[in-house]
């Protein structure tokens, strides 16, 4: 008994020792300068509304000009709130709740339609709020990873190709399930699972392209409906390398791909809306003051149609919380925090 009891101490004093060791010499890319400048826009945001939250809300799935969206836990329920913050509803989604759908599902709101990919099963649900006819569709596809409705008709996909090492896109018809075009847009050069070319998929309404922006790398990429690359653009910073080291771990008697050490996040989320990409960077730019950079989430805001900066600005910390999650709509911001959700104007910036 002494003996395990030794073992799981030393184990646990080298995990500590490890984990202090990768923290203390590990590249920490914001306590240097990391050699590009921000043109910061004229004005600042301005806060319209603000709201404390009781709810255990996850992230925010859609927003029109009247409404917000937002997801819970639990797949068959998301919360509404008016454009004002002052009232919130319950919309009912009533979807067969399993251990599967529970792992990974995304939702997305383009009123009056509520979709939820389910990337585990994988499967496409949707209805109409507030009604209680539920339609589902199994697609023909291997698990993904991440997904954008592009039209009640279409839905666009990363996923897994039969080695499970490395991923592609694929146009899937929402009424059939079946796969319609397939494309490799990002090269991967090793074969990690995706891990380091991981990143966020959106699509945008009125240029009618998805955009891929990467976690890691200065990338992202317009595509058009057909998968088609138009072009690859890059972020103003400079981190265009970014090794990911990968490690197999075993848990639940399988073998699962996992870092191995820490990753530099250089995208940390990101939104289009008319025209227009948004990105809450990772890093500070040399031209900016470290009080204002933790204090606030940074967004870098770009033309979809070229790739062209426009410009950046702030967004706060409400009160020390930074953004969890956020959209745009015309000219307002939503932001979702661990405690508030907030509505600012930046129709002035732009």
């Amino acid at each position: 008994m002494k003996r395990t009891i030794s073992i799981l101490l030393t184990g646990s004093i080298l995990c500590v020792i490890t984990l202090f060791l990768l923290v203390r010499f590990s590249d920490k890319p914001n306590e240097h300068k990391n050699g590009f400048n921000r043109h910061w826009l004229a004005k600042k945001s301005n806060l319209l509304y603000q709201a404390a939250i009781t709810s255990p809300l996850e992230y925010i799935a859609g927003v029109t000009r009247s409404h917000y969206f937002f997801t819970v836990p639990n797949p068959q329920w998301l919360v509404m709130t008016d454009s004002s913050l002052h009232r919130q509803d319950t919309i009912r989604f009533p979807v067969p709740l399993t251990q599967k759908l529970l792992s990974l599902h995304t939702f997305f709101v383009d009123s009056p339609w509520v979709y939820l990919h389910a990337n585990n099963y994988p499967a496409l649900y949707y209805a109409r709020i507030g009604e209680g006819t539920l339609q589902g569709t199994r697609l023909v596809t291997s698990l993904f990873t991440k997904s954008a409705q592009v039209s009640p008709a279409c839905l666009v996909v990363r996923s897994f190709d039969s080695t499970r090492q490395q991923q592609l896109f694929q146009k899937i018809d929402s009424r059939t399930g079946g796969v319609t075009r397939q494309a490799v847009i990002i090269p991967q050069e090793k074969e990690d699972g995706g891990f380091s070319t991981d990143g966020l998929l959106q699509y945008d309404s009125l240029t009618k392209r998805l955009v891929f922006v990467q976690f890691y790398q200065n990338r992202f990429f317009s595509v058009d409906t057909n998968l088609n690359l138009l072009y690859t653009g890059k972020t103003i910073d400079t981190m265009n390398t970014n090794p990911v080291s990968i490690q197999k771990v075993r848990i639940d008697h399988e073998d699962r791909l996992m870092p191995a050490t820490p990753r530099a996040k250089v995208n940390e989320q990101s939104c289009v809306s008319n025209g227009r990409l948004f990105i809450l960077s990772g890093l500070i730019a040399d031209n900016e003051e470290q009080d204002a950079f933790h204090n606030n989430a940074v967004i870098d805001c770009y033309r979809i149609s070229n790739g062209q900066y426009i410009g950046s600005f702030y967004i706060p910390n409400l009160p020390d919380e930074k953004v969890r999650s956020f959209l745009v709509v015309e000219d307002r911001l939503v932001a979702l925090y661990k405690g508030y959700i907030a509505a600012f104007s930046i129709g002035q910036l732009l």
